[in-house]
Formats: C-alpha cells, structure tokens, sequence
C-alpha cells in the first residue's frame, strides 16, 4: 500500500516538473501560457486533455504579434519571410497592434490569410 501511494507522488511530482518545463518553453518563446491542465492519475496511467496533448506535441500554438520575431512569425501558416518582414516594419512604424484585425493594413495580409492566421496570434 505504501508503494502505491509512494508510485502515485512520484507520478503527480513527474507530471508537474513536466508542465512546469513546457510553461518555461512557452514563456521564453513568447507564446501565451498554457491553461489550467487537470491530470487524471488512475493506477500507472496518466491521461491529460487532448488540447495539452496538442500543445505539448506542437499542434497547437499561439504567438503574441506585438513581440514575435521574424522566426517566430514565419512558423504561422503562409506567413513567409516577406509578410513577416511588413508585420515588424509596420509595427516599427505604427506602434503595437491594439487590434488583430490591424493587421489588414500589412502590405500581402488579405482576408484569407488573417483567416488562416487569427488562430494562432494575439495581442
């Protein structure tokens, strides 16, 4: 009994060094944090929501348009080096974006790209 409960702490302490490192990778990269995660701990298994699952895997991420790097702001979708460029010359010359709608005065981003972009952006 003992053992179990010993397993589980060890478990519970894994998990939390786990999140607390990916919440260290996403503050250094300027990405939103991550939400509330509850762990589920059943036996020897660990079961995290899908959505932390993606995070975690990549999948899913959001870059603050106000800070990124021109790096940062080629990994959104048909977001080339070009584009970038315009998004930080723009916010070199106008100040932070206080909308993301703002955008739409970048030289290249149209509708269809804000579209495909929204996702992934904040402010």
């Amino acid at each position: 009994m003992k053992e179990n409960v010993l397993f589980r702490i060890i478990l519970a302490l894994c998990v939390f060094i786990s999140v607390f490192i990916v919440g260290i990778e996403v503050y250094e990269r300027r990405i939103m944090p991550l939400p509330e995660v509850k762990v589920t701990i059943n036996s020897s298994e660990i079961s995290l929501p899908q959505s932390f699952q993606d995070k975690i895997d990549g999948k899913e991420f959001i870059i603050n348009i106000n800070t990124a790097t021109q790096e940062e702001l080629e990994e959104l979708p048909g977001i080339g080096e070009t584009i970038a460029n315009n998004i930080i010359n723009y916010r070199n010359e106008n100040g932070n974006f206080n909308d993301l709608d703002e955008l739409l005065n970048v030289k290249r981003i149209g509708e269809k790209v804000l579209a495909k972009i929204k996702p992934h952006i904040c402010i």
